[in-house]
């Protein structure tokens, strides 16, 4: 599934939970994972539906954004790492 700006999301690396919290403050913390581990794959899932989350991750940050349907520059909350 293609996320929006509303989409709540979690990633797993394996077993291993990265992050979950809304698409835009997870995107960062998965981008952030895998520039610092080389590691793949990685696998998001919507937290309402499970159905897996489709997010193509060339490019920096701000363009991965950027393609999220609704997304808008603005201050939020911070994933939950765990």
């Amino acid at each position: 599934m293609r996320p929006t700006r509303e989409t709540e999301c979690t990633a797993f690396f394996g077993t291993q939970k990265i992050a979950r919290g809304n698409v835009v403050d997870v995107i960062p913390a998965v981008k952030a994972f895998f520039e610092k581990s080389g590691e793949s794959p990685i696998l998001i899932f919507d937290n309402t539906t499970s159905a897996p989350v489709e997010i193509d991750f060339r490019g920096s940050t701000e363009e991965i954004l950027s393609n999220i349907p609704g997304f808008f520059p603005y201050p939020s909350c911070q994933a939950i790492f765990v």
